[in-house]
């Protein structure tokens, strides 16, 4: 059938491409390499794209930045045009933050064939780091096909009466903070296949916490 998306029994055309699917990418890492002297290294990734032989790599996409964590999930999905008539490339590198210059933790190179082909549309490899593989980190790549809306959601969120978790000698201390994750469309009844799409700042010292109004696009939810 032209135009038949064997990820999604969904079809569009975009221009002269040839058929195609809006796909959104949910990215997190594993036991990332720490290159931080103090504390944990800061990780962000950076999403790069070759539609074919013939094209350059451009970037489509960045995620926030994750304070020290090694183990981080990233909330800013990337959305991508997926021409599965073509064989398109995709680079994901992973890098640390820091004041002065980020410095890479990794990368991995794949096709996009492969993200939405694998099993449970859950894509996982070893980083590289100077072309070869191992001593820094997963990555995770999870698919979503996704049709665009130009809809916003706003929101406002507040908690009361939260139980106190943390404690420090006779003073407890608290820093609450929401997660909001959706579940993908393979497996809605499994809460592993669910994604962080979001999460608010964090509110210290309280068990009240009220928190900035959210604004996010229809579609990311």
């Amino acid at each position: 059938m032209e135009g038949y998306d064997p990820a999604a029994g969904l079809f569009e055309t975009n221009g002269t491409g040839g058929p195609c699917s809006k796909i959104q990418l949910y990215i997190s890492c594993r036991k990332l390499k720490d290159l931080d002297y103090i504390g944990k290294s800061d990780p962000y990734c950076q999403v790069w794209l070759k539609n074919d032989e013939r094209s350059s790599w451009a970037m489509v996409g960045k995620t926030e930045t994750i304070q020290n964590n090694l183990n981080p999930v990233f909330s800013t999905p990337i959305t991508i045009d997926y021409y599965f008539e073509k064989t398109q490339e995709i680079k994901f590198e992973i890098w640390d933050q820091d004041t002065s210059a980020s410095e890479e933790q990794g990368y991995q190179t794949t096709k996009i064939g492969r993200l939405v082909g694998a099993k449970n549309q859950t894509y996982i490899a070893e980083l590289m780091y100077k072309g070869k593989v191992g001593g820094r980190g997963k990555i995770i790549i999870k698919t979503d096909t996704v049709k665009q809306s130009n809809m916003q959601v706003k929101m406002g969120v507040r908690a009361m009466g939260l139980k106190s978790k943390k404690s420090m000698g006779l003073f407890k201390t608290n820093h609450p903070f929401m997660v909001i994750k959706r579940a993908l469309n393979y497996d809605d009844k499994d809460p592993s296949s669910a994604v962080k799409v979001f999460a608010t700042e964090r509110r210290d010292g309280t068990l009240n916490p009220s928190w900035s109004t959210i604004n996010m696009k229809l579609q990311d939810l």
